[in-house]
């Protein structure tokens, strides 16, 4: 069996500015570049500090410790892929930020329909190919995180897509507050 293949990624501003992050290489994890952390973090610097914030596709956790690195309150982390929340809980060890920070070790979907958690931030950067494939998944996603009240009154809502994927179909009261694109990346942040 091939040894797990490791990367690494910096958090750019906050607290805990320069520090890495590592996660294990994986195709489906592709962590958000700097240039658009830090365009969606100077989108967000007016209310990020003592926000409460969902990173709803962990994957290396990256938006959300950059969020806690920059003030927000707490992080709720969903992640499905066991070996990656793991290592989001180590970062949050190692930052110190256990209280800050809760990892959960499940589908987006599922955690969703359970959880009572309200938030003012969500992050929303799932795996490329699902939004490509128009996931049903993530479709219903976007529509629990709207039926279900988990939006505090005007929550905003970042999403990561393929640029080449026009059409979103997201709940019609999410209107577009900023929408931008770096290479191959469409960057767009919602409010409700």
């Amino acid at each position: 069996m091939p040894r797990a293949q490791y990367s690494t990624i910096r958090i750019i501003g906050g607290e805990w500015r320069g520090r890495k992050v590592i996660f294990r290489t994986l195709p489906t994890l592709r962590p958000t570049p700097d240039r658009v952390r830090e365009t969606l973090f100077n989108w967000l610097s007016p209310v990020i500090a003592g926000s409460a914030c969902l990173d709803l596709f962990a994957g290396s956790g990256i938006l959300g410790l950059e969020a806690l690195s920059r003030g927000a309150h707490h992080v709720s982390f969903v992640e499905q892929e066991k070996l990656t929340a793991l290592s989001i809980r180590e970062h949050l060890k190692k930052f110190r930020a256990e209280q800050k920070g809760t990892v959960f070790w499940e589908e987006s979907l599922e955690w969703l329909k359970k959880t009572s958690e309200k938030f003012d931030i969500v992050f929303c950067d799932p795996p490329f190919q699902s939004l490509l494939s128009k996931d049903f998944q993530i479709v219903s996603c976007f529509q629990q995180l709207q039926i279900s009240s988990h939006l505090n009154p005007n929550a905003l809502i970042y999403i990561e897509s393929p640029k080449r994927l026009k059409d979103l179909p997201l709940p019609p009261d999410w209107q577009v507050y900023r929408d931008k694109t770096a290479g191959d990346v469409r960057y767009m942040l919602y409010q409700v």
